[in-house]
């Protein structure tokens, strides 16, 4: 009986109601330890499945990781207790990979963790602090999916009433039309000029605009702020595997990550309402940078793996921070309806072929 899942997990939720249903509590006591013992049976033998394929001559761990990426055999191996992510860093690449959804209604949901009792709790952030029960349906939908054995769910609405200051506005990146108000520098407040240096404070994560006397007092690197660099890599000789890509975590096909002093990766990727955070895999960014010497020389924070990535086509640069922001206040600025349109994406083509034409490759 070869069955569409949906359908057979549609036919065990109405099977299990006429069963709750039933007035006889000793057949109900049956069918649950009938069940209970089917799926103690099917665990123990994935498990022991499992197993046989860790052991040497099995299936490499690139292979057994890439089976976590099928959404039935993901949930049956949650169910069971056998996926090897934990329950958390589940939940979170849920709602990364549901983000873009979210961001396009101008909304972003963040798990903080679990209560003893075993609920997810996520704060959500949206436009109108009360709540959506169709944005609810949407979260617990894509947590179950990925983790079904979440036991509930409490949700935290909070209204967003201004853009978050962790980066200076992507508006403040592009040109100002003529008679808007100047621009300011951040550190001291004098009116700035077109170009003017930008500075990674380390505490709290933000970019800064700065004035060419603050930059000079600054210099490049201070232990606080450090100097955003201007150079522009493409790299067309690096080329990672379908596989690394999704291992990766991206949710979408633009994306930059910079890394702290400590080498550890932070992804971003860009949306219609700005910046979004993506949770980059460690360990496969540790493999990429071993195979490619331009990623583990990135500059802590001020230097951005930048990843394009569309049917049947990749490319890669190294580019400034600031510049990967320009992108994303360009995508922002021409963004149209769901998808962003095809003005979009022409407008992300102009720019990377710019920054393939002005840069000299990296050997």
């Amino acid at each position: 009986m070869n069955q569409d899942p949906a359908q057979m997990e549609a036919r065990i939720a109405e099977l299990t109601r006429e069963l709750e249903s039933s007035p006889d509590p000793h057949l109900k006591e049956s069918a649950r330890q009938l069940v209970q013992l089917v799926l103690e049976l099917h665990g123990a033998a994935l498990a022991r499945l499992l197993g046989l394929l860790q052991e040497p001559g099995g299936l490499d761990p690139a292979r057994l990781r890439a089976l976590t990426h099928d959404d039935l055999i993901a949930s049956v191996l949650a169910l069971h207790g056998l996926h090897p992510d934990p329950l958390p860093e589940r939940a979170r690449q849920a709602l990364q990979r549901l983000q873009p959804r979210l961001a396009a209604q101008g909304v972003e949901a963040e798990l903080h963790g679990f209560t003893p009792e075993g609920l997810a709790q996520i704060r959500v952030r949206r436009p109108g602090a009360e709540s959506d029960p169709h944005l609810k349906a949407q979260l617990e939908e894509a947590l179950l999916a990925a983790a079904p054995e979440i036991a509930g769910f409490a949700l935290e609405w909070v209204a967003v009433l201004a853009p978050r200051p962790n980066f200076v506005p992507l508006a403040s990146l592009l040109p100002q039309p003529v008679g808007e108000k100047p621009q300011r520098c951040d550190l001291c407040g004098q009116a700035l000029t077109e170009p003017h240096p930008h500075y990674f404070e380390r505490a709290p994560r933000r970019l800064l605009c700065v004035c060419d006397l603050c930059g000079l007092v600054l210099g490049n690197d201070t232990g606080r702020y450090s100097a955003v660099v201007s150079a522009i890599r493409w790299l067309p000789e690096l080329k990672i595997s379908p596989a690394q890509w999704q291992q990766l975590g991206s949710p979408v096909g633009l994306l930059f990550v910079y890394v702290d002093e400590e080498g550890v990766p932070w992804g971003e990727f860009p949306s219609p309402g700005g910046m979004v955070r993506a949770e980059i895999d460690a360990g496969i960014w540790r493999e990429l940078a071993g195979e490619n010497p331009e990623l583990a020389a990135l500059r802590p924070y001020v230097e951005a793996w930048v990843a394009h990535r569309t049917p049947g086509a990749e490319e890669y640069f190294l580019a400034p921070l600031d510049g990967c922001y320009r992108l994303a206040a360009l995508i922002r600025q021409h963004w149209q309806g769901f998808s962003g349109g095809e003005q979009v994406q022409q407008e992300v083509a102009a720019r990377l072929a710019e920054w393939r034409q002005v840069t000299p490759r990296a050997k």
